[in-house]
């Protein structure tokens, strides 16, 4: 993400010349930019980007460094009017539009924790591949005849080894 990026920029130089990069670079920079690649509901990948803007805020916060109430993620979450945006922020928008899963999300999340807690209003649709290993099960118990009877019914979602995965 942006904030480890701007760290491992200044953690590569010696620890007598960091402040000096520090300040130089915060002087300097206007924009950092990250992307990851998610994985889609559908197939293919998305990609998610994390934009941090040189503000008056990023550029002190680069600066002094991060401390407690003070972070490069907060700017960027509360910096959105300027062009920001945060990874997990991202992340969420393609959950509730339905293009990622919740899972998905969960495993690129900068922190699940906090993103489950935004998504709470969600409800938390069940892994695909758990759904197949159900319909798999009925299958099995039941033998595939008497379940594609049932699901013509309407008792189950999908027909058995329809539904895959989100991958």
């Amino acid at each position: 993400d942006a904030a480890s990026t701007v760290e491992r920029i200044i953690g590569s130089f010696d620890s007598g010349d960091q402040q000096a990069i520090r300040n130089r670079f915060a002087a300097s920079f206007r924009y950092v930019i990250c992307q990851r690649l998610v994985p889609k509901r559908e197939g293919g990948r998305v990609a998610v980007l994390e934009i941090l803007k040189a503000t008056m805020r990023t550029r002190e916060y680069i600066e002094k460094g991060e401390s407690e109430g003070r972070s490069l993620i907060d700017a960027m979450r509360d910096g959105a009017l300027d062009g920001m945006q945060h990874f997990d922020g991202e992340l969420e928008h393609l959950v509730r539009e339905g293009t990622i899963t919740h899972q998905t999300a969960y495993l690129f999340a900068t922190n699940p924790g906090n993103l489950r807690v935004a998504l709470a209003d969600l409800p938390d649709e069940e892994d695909e591949s758990v759904v197949t290993r159900k319909a798999d099960l009925f299958v099995e118990y039941l033998g595939e005849q008497a379940y594609l009877t049932m699901f013509e019914r309407g008792e189950f979602a999908s027909p058995p080894g329809e539904v895959q995965g989100p991958y």
